[in-house]
């Protein structure tokens, strides 16, 4: 059977506060590389066109991100990548890029007492 309908879950916030939730439809591209070392992983997250509240939510300091992404046909989501966010947006052409850079073991990630926030 072949997969092509990717689907995402992205949370982004502080333990404690409000994380805000990026779903389909909106464009994101990741890069994901895991290895053995012990140094922080990082992975890069492009989102696409947020409004500047998103913007604004997802580029506090010390905040953390958990990525979650499959195929619409597969049962379930597959965990891709938690950890401490740094976050920095810039133009290419007509599109406002979000990037996050999302460092595993960095920070303590946790989800007591969150609010999430659906975009």
């Amino acid at each position: 059977m072949c997969n092509f309908n990717r689907v995402y879950r992205l949370l982004v916030g502080k333990s404690g506060g409000k994380v805000v939730e990026i779903r389909p439809p909106l464009q994101i591209e990741f890069e994901i590389e895991k290895n053995a070392k012990p140094d922080p992983n990082i992975h890069r997250l492009k989102l696409y066109n947020l409004a500047p509240e998103t913007i604004e939510a997802v580029s506090k300091p010390d905040g953390f991100c958990v990525l979650y992404a499959d195929y619409a046909e597969d049962e379930g989501e597959v965990l891709m990548a938690a950890g401490g966010v740094d976050a920095y947006t810039y133009r290419e052409g007509t599109e406002r890029i979000t990037e996050l850079l999302v460092a595993d073991g960095k920070r303590h990630t946790t989800f007591k007492g969150i609010k999430i926030i659906p975009v």
